[in-house]
């Protein structure tokens, strides 16, 4: 895993042949915002099970 990634502000991508910038966000930015989606549906409570509510303290395989 390359953890520099974490260090970035942005990152740019590809997907299929589309360009994207993705972003670091709290999770609070998505809880409530009509206008922004975290995808695939259900990844926002995924990544709050094990939290306090903000930041991911862990997350395991299940």
């Amino acid at each position: 895993m390359n953890r520099s990634l974490y260090d970035l502000k942005e990152i740019e991508g590809i997907e299929g042949s589309k360009p994207y910038k993705a972003e670091w966000k709290p999770l609070n930015y998505f809880k409530g915002n009509l206008t922004v989606k975290l995808v695939p549906d259900g990844l926002l409570e995924l990544l709050q099970d094990g939290t306090d509510g903000r930041y991911i303290k862990r997350l395991s395989k299940r």
